[in-house]
This record gives C-alpha cells, sequence and structure tokens, in this order.
C-alpha cells in the first residue's frame, strides 16, 4: 500500500498544470470512484472531465486510487447511509456483492440496493472528495514552489528580490524571509532608518547577497533612481512593493503636502516603478511582483480619506495588470494585510480602534511567511489568515450605507485619543 501511495503522488506531481484544475480533476475522479457504477467510473471520469475542461488523467488516476484503496471499504457504508436517507430497509447483506463480479453482484441485487449505494456514494465521495481536493492542492503547491525556486537558483546566477519599503516592520520581516530562502536581496527605504545594518546582518546571517538604496518615493526622480541602481549588473526577478504611507487625521486638518505624499508613494512610485522594472522582469524564465494592498482596499472610512482610496488603485492596479500578463513570465498578485504588529506606536493605535482595528491581527514576521509562500504557489489574491478573509466576505457583501458608519466609528477612536501631529 505504502509502494502504492508513493507511485500515486509521483504521477500527480508529473502532472503539468494549474495545480487548482489538476486538485479538482483529482477530487471529481475521488468522488466517482466510490459510486456504484462499476465498470463506468473512469469512463464518467472522462466525460465529466471532457465537460468541466478538467484534467482526464487526474481524474482517471483519483478514480483508481479511490476504488482500489476505499471502494470495497466504504460500499457497505454507502449502503446503510444511502439505506437510511431513502427508508429502504437495510437488512440486505451487502458483503455478498463483495464476492465474485462485483458488477454482476450490482446488477442483479435490484434498484433498491443500487440506489443506496448511489445515495450513500454521494455522501461519502463529497467527503472524499473535499478531503482530497485540498490535500492535493497542497502537496502540488509545495511541490512546484520548491521547482520554481530550485529552477530561479540554478538557472539564473545571482537573481535578485527588490523589495522596497524595507527597513521596518512587514517590509524587513519579508526581507528577513526572502533571505532565508536563499533569495538576494535589494533593499529600498527612506534614509537613518537603520538599512546599511539590516543588509550587513542578511549577509552575515544568511550568506546571501543584501545591497541597500536609501531614498524618499515622495520624490519625483526616486523611482528612475531606484531602477537604475537595481538593473546595473543584476539580474532581478522578484519585485515586491512594499512602501506605503498613511495616517489617521481629519482631511480638513492636514496639508496639501501630507495628501500629496500619500499619493505620490502609495500610488504613482508603485506603478512607476513596475513600469520601469518590466522589462527587467521579462529576460527571466519565471519572474514575480507582489503589490502590497491593505485590508482598507476593500472600504472607505472617515478619517482615512486617502489611504484605503490608494490602496483600492493598488487591488484594481494589480489585478488588471495579473490578467494583463497571464499567460507570461510574470506572474503578479496583490496581499490585503490586516493589522500588523509592527511597533509599539501602532499597535497603541490598533488597540484604540477596538475590536474592528484588531481583526486579523497579525505579526509581521508570520504575515512575511504567508505572503512569500502564497507568491511562490501563485496566489493572485493574498487574504492572509480566516479572520482577514472573513472580514472580506463581510466587507465585500455590505453595503456602504452600513460598513461606512462602523468603521468609522472605530477609526474615531483613535483620533480622539491622540495628539494630531504636525506636518
Amino acid at each position: 500500500m505504502n509502494w502504492f501511495k508513493r507511485k500515486l503522488l509521483k504521477k500527480i506531481q508529473n502532472l503539468t498544470g494549474n495545480p487548482r484544475r489538476i486538485a479538482q480533476s483529482f477530487a471529481l475522479g475521488s468522488f466517482i470512484g466510490v459510486s456504484p457504477l462499476i465498470g463506468m467510473q473512469i469512463i464518467c471520469s472522462l466525460f465529466l472531465s471532457g465537460i468541466f475542461h478538467l484534467n482526464k488523467t487526474a481524474a482517471v488516476i483519483g478514480v483508481v486510487n479511490t476504488n482500489w484503496t476505499k471502494g470495497l471499504f466504504l460500499y457497505p457504508i454507502n449502503y446503510k447511509i444511502g439505506a437510511w436517507l431513502l427508508g429502504i430497509n437495510a437488512s440486505f447483506n451487502i458483503s455478498s456483492l463483495l464476492q465474485g463480479n462485483i458488477f454482476h453482484n450490482i446488477w442483479n441485487s435490484g434498484s433498491a440496493v443500487f440506489l443506496s449505494l448511489l445515495a450513500g456514494g454521494v455522501v461519502t465521495g463529497s467527503v472524499i472528495a473535499i478531503i482530497y481536493y485540498f490535500l492535493i492542492l497542497k502537496i502540488l503547491s509545495v511541490y512546484h514552489q520548491k521547482q520554481e525556486m530550485d529552477t530561479i537558483m540554478e538557472k539564473e546566477e545571482k537573481s535578485y528580490a527588490l523589495l522596497t519599503g524595507a527597513s521596518q516592520g512587514f517590509g524587513k520581516a519579508m526581507a528577513y524571509e526572502l533571505a532565508s530562502r536563499n533569495i538576494n536581496v535589494l533593499l529600498v527605504s527612506l534614509k537613518g532608518e537603520g538599512l546599511t545594518e539590516l543588509c550587513d546582518e542578511i549577509r552575515n546571517k544568511y550568506h546571501v547577497d543584501a545591497e541597500c538604496f536609501e531614498t524618499n518615493f515622495a520624490q519625483y526622480e526616486s523611482v528612475y533612481e531606484v531602477s537604475d541602481w537595481a538593473t546595473r549588473d543584476r539580474n532581478v526577478s522578484i519585485l515586491i512593493n512594499n512602501a506605503g504611507i498613511g495616517g489617521t487625521r481629519a482631511f480638513e486638518s492636514v496639508t496639501p503636502e501630507y495628501v500629496d505624499n500619500i499619493i505620490q508613494v502609495n500610488v504613482r512610485a508603485l506603478s512607476m516603478l513596475t513600469r520601469l522594472m518590466l522589462p527587467e522582469l521579462k529576460k527571466h524564465d519565471k519572474a514575480y511582483i507582489l503589490n502590497v494592498a491593505s485590508m482598507a482596499s476593500f472600504s472607505p472610512f472617515a478619517y482615512k480619506t486617502v489611504y484605503p482610496a490608494s490602496k483600492a488603485f493598488v487591488y484594481s492596479f494589480s489585478r488588471g495588470l495579473h490578467e494583463e500578463l497571464k499567460g507570461t513570465n510574470v506572474f503578479v498578485s496583490v496581499i490585503h494585510p490586516g493589522p500588523v504588529k509592527t511597533n509599539p506606536e501602532v499597535i497603541a493605535r490598533i488597540e484604540k480602534q477596538g475590536i474592528f482595528g484588531k481583526i486579523g491581527l497579525v505579526t509581521p514576521e508570520k504575515l512575511a511567511g504567508i505572503a512569500i509562500r502564497q507568491l511562490f504557489r501563485r496566489d493572485s489574491l493574498i487574504l492572509p489568515g480566516v479572520l482577514n478573509k472573513l472580514s472580506w466576505v463581510m466587507m465585500i457583501l455590505l453595503p456602504n450605507a452600513w460598513k461606512l458608519p462602523l468603521l468609522s466609528r472605530a477609526v474615531r477612536r483613535e483620533i480622539t485619543s491622540l495628539q494630531p501631529a504636525k506636518i
């Protein structure tokens, strides 16, 4: 049996195509594999795979795996479940079906037995299909991620990841995460934030190349300077646009410079740097772009009027670019973090917002692990954590007339508890 499982795993890993499609196909085959359609299971799986444009090989493997390893064991269970659901007398000796020619036995047992097996198979088959879908998807994602990273390291000598906003919080955690995966890093941040020391630490701890560039993306020429520096005698195959600024202020109390800085950094710098780096990324067999948006992308807020609007741009831009570059060597993803424990000041501000501010609260290290892992698994929309996924569903479903007052009230608690800062 262990030999069979190893052979099955090897066959699944050797399949090419979208991991989700392969997992769906295997789940379909597993579902059909517990049905009483003996002798027709493979034909049914091929027929349905063709209709739904799934992977026929994976579906057949799913049928064989389930039928050989679980089919006979599940028939008695299926019969009892089906007979109970249909209100049929379950006194039939189901074990007699498993002796000799099963197809012939089921055919001669009558419609009541067949329907009971079929109804019970739908129940157990659905459970098995769901389990196998997530199991195969996880196996393929991990396997393909390892293959891709091995390919990058083999083919791309001295390949780099360009990471902006890298000096603290989430960006710093991503720099560590990339380096721990043996990826060379080019780090960008504001001046005076310890970026040089961070590069030294990464080189000494992870034995990869780490270089830094200090600039302010609110300045017009900064993106051109970063692009020229990053592509000078280097191979950049990963771009992570993490640099961003925000704040909690009443709109009429801030200066025009405050508003302009948010737009310049969150909108202009991200889209311009992506455009400038795209020719370099297209030189590689596989390249990645990760843009950092926010859960605030999905709803407007009072007292954060410009910030969520800028992150909504990041979301829309990333999804559009993902579709535009689909089928090319460049994969585009966007992540929507909730609140992140970056430093005591930020944590204190989050605490002031109450329950709405703390939904999905995670550490930068955990968030960085999720971000890089899902990027290499080719997840185009990353919602880290169960709570953030639930929050996303809520914000998508609730009309602005309901959610806007609730969210704005939470932010108002923060602004009334803090001294307004001057710009």
